[in-house]
Formats: structure tokens, C-alpha cells, sequence
């Protein structure tokens, strides 16, 4: 049986619940709620179908993860994707090289371990805060609403999250943790 997956980012939880006040605060207003769904987060891979074996075999990346050293990501004001069928509105997070480096070679990793067959470089790293359920009609409005509208927040990226998909919400199944590789050990006579 496959299972649904995806790969996050998610801020401290302090930072979370800010931002999804946020969220809560725009889907009480313009009656969005399917953003309210996952927990706040930035999507590192997109949802895919595995078999359950996938999460034993997953555990071979850990390694590399903790090879990785943690880095600071800015967010700042929201922006929109504007597809005519479904419209986004996220906050938007500041480019950042490092983050752009851990995306090209966290895809390139997860290539042991998935059949990625499309290309998945081109990334637009963002917190979502409406989409799927944002009338079409509207979206000039949440534009003009949001558009002039502030946020400023910044955290560090420290661990990379697996997600499972339980047929109601996401539920985290593994944390990898970056920057814990152990520093070898330098033997010295004196």
C-alpha cells in the first residue's frame, strides 16, 4: 500500500503559531481553510507516493543530513502566486544561497532513494497562507489587501522533516537533524 510523503522545513514552534495565526486570521476572513491543514512549514519536496518500506529506507540520507550546517532564513511580507484556477498567497521567504544549496543537493540525495523523474529544480521556497479553497473572484482583493501588508521574522534551519499523510493530517515520522556530525577526535602526544 503507498503512503502519502513530503519533505519540510518547520520554524520553532514560537514562530509557528504566529504564523498560523496568520493563517487562521485569513481563512476566518476570506472562508480559506484548506491552508490550515498542514502544519506551518516550507516545503523542501512535494507530496509523493511511497510504500511504507520507504521510511526504513530513507534513514541511508541521515548521514549527509547531519553533515549539513545549520543556517539562518529570513521571511519577509507576503506575496501571491496568481494561477487563475487556484491562487496562493504565502509569505515569502528571502532568497537565500544556502537554502537554494540544501534544496539542488537534498534533491540529489533523495534520488537514491526516489524515482524523481521530473525536474525539480526550480524551488520558490514560501510559508503558504491561503490556497486550493481562495475563490478566483476574489484574489484582486486578498492582492490589494495583502499586498502593502508586513511581515518580518527569521529563524534557523537546523533539521529537515519527514512527513506521512495519516488520511486526515500530516503527522512528522522522522526528524533529520543538521550540524551533528561529530568533529574527529586530534590525538596529541602533549
Amino acid at each position: 500500500m503507498e503512503n502519502l510523503y513530503m519533505f519540510a522545513i518547520m520554524p520553532p514552534e514560537k514562530l509557528a503559531i504566529r504564523i498560523d495565526d496568520e493563517r487562521k486570521n485569513f481563512a476566518e476572513k476570506y472562508k480559506a481553510i484548506k491552508a490550515l491543514k498542514p502544519p506551518v512549514h516550507i516545503t523542501l519536496y512535494e507530496p509523493f507516493k511511497e510504500d511504507i518500506e520507504f521510511e526504513e529506507h530513507i534513514m541511508g540520507i541521515n548521514p549527509w543530513v547531519e553533515r549539513q550546517k545549520p543556517f539562518p532564513v529570513e521571511l519577509k511580507n507576503y506575496n501571491f502566486f496568481r494561477h487563475s484556477t487556484s491562487p496562493v498567497i504565502y509569505i515569502d521567504v528571502v532568497k537565500n544561497e544556502a537554502l537554494g544549496v540544501l534544496h539542488r543537493t537534498f534533491i540529489e540525495q533523495l534520488k537514491k532513494y526516489l524515482p524523481i523523474e521530473r525536474n525539480a529544480t526550480k524551488y520558490t521556497p514560501h510559508i503558504t497562507i491561503g490556497y486550493r479553497d481562495i475563490p478566483a473572484a476574489i484574489f484582486p482583493e486578498i492582492m490589494h489587501e495583502y499586498s502593502p501588508k508586513r511581515f518580518s521574522a527569521s529563524f534557523e534551519v537546523s533539521s529537515i522533516y519527514l512527513w506521512k499523510h495519516n488520511t486526515k493530517n500530516w503527522e512528522i515520522r522522522q526528524e533529520f537533524k543538521m550540524g551533528v556530525t561529530p568533529q574527529p577526535v586530534q590525538n596529541s602526544l602533549f
